[in-house]
């Protein structure tokens, strides 16, 4: 058991180690993530402030028809956990656009 817990910690320390040399070598000043709510972000996004710090991490969600509040809950108790920024931005307009612009690329088929 304590071989596995240091190879996961091992594993956490890579992980931070090339995002972090990612971003600086970049240039990027900030990250900016997308919070679902969800365990994958939710991961991103401790995974980015282990690496960076809660200052250098932004997290929006952006709410469509089928979000859920408890995943709006959800997101916004990760992002308050982790201390970093959080904001809501819907994207009903814009997907709906996409869905008008694309609309001869799918005729025929089934949403």
């Amino acid at each position: 058991v304590v071989g596995l817990l240091a190879l996961r910690d091992l594993r956490h320390r890579a992980c931070m180690l090339g995002l972090r040399d990612y971003v600086n070598k970049n240039g990027f000043k900030n990250v900016v993530l997308g919070l679902s709510g969800g365990i994958d972000s939710a991961i991103c996004a401790a995974l980015t402030v282990d690496a960076l710090g809660e200052e250098r991490l932004r997290t929006v969600m952006m709410p469509y028809r089928y979000t859920s509040k408890d995943s709006l809950k959800d997101a916004e108790d990760c992002a308050r956990a982790l201390g970093c920024r959080y904001d809501i931005v819907p994207i009903s307009e814009p997907v709906e656009g996409f869905r008008h612009a694309l609309t001869q690329l799918f005729e025929g088929t089934q949403e």
